[in-house]
């Protein structure tokens, strides 16, 4: 009996650090040939596929609170002959995959603010950057050539670069 409740108090314990703490049971990559992003799950060091992307691996960034994984994913539109750059977020306790932005060639990089905001800068000329502060909660992702006017972006000069 004694030995049933440690076990599950164990199993308990256990599912409770991976509920705050994903980051200590999961570390996402990206695949050899820069093709998917994929989960490691350990202690049972198996690996899923996650989603499929273009991606490398320097483009994977946990959220402050270790609870979610951004990533940028480079489609080719050989339609339109231009790639679109979108930047999708992991919830690393389902692993369900969101789209919250997407854009084009200008879009440089990306930072989490907090837990739930990520900000997105795209090079708007010479020493200028815009930006955007994005929700990973928002139900539809912001379209960058969709928004393209001045009043969706707040301007950045390269001398207030602070990353």
């Amino acid at each position: 009996m004694l030995a049933g409740a440690v076990i599950l108090f164990l199993l308990l314990s256990a599912l409770s650090m991976f509920y705050f703490r994903p980051s200590w049971f999961v570390n996402f990559y990206v695949s050899e040939g820069n093709e998917s992003i994929r989960a490691k799950i350990a202690p049972f060091y198996f690996s899923v596929n996650i989603a499929n992307t273009s991606s490398g691996p320097e483009n994977i960034q946990w959220s402050l609170d270790k609870k979610h994984v951004a990533f940028f994913n480079l489609d080719p539109d050989w339609a339109n002959n231009s790639d679109e750059l979108s930047l999708n977020v992991i919830d690393a306790r389902t692993f369900r995959v969101k789209t919250i932005f997407i854009g084009d060639y200008r879009t440089s990089h990306y930072r989490w603010i907090n837990n739930s905001i990520i900000r997105v800068y795209v090079d708007a000329g010479t020493d200028v950057r815009i930006y955007r502060d994005l929700s990973i909660n928002s139900n539809m992702p912001f379209s960058a050539l969709s928004h393209a006017s001045p009043e969706y972006w707040t301007p950045q000069a390269w001398y207030d670069y602070d990353d």
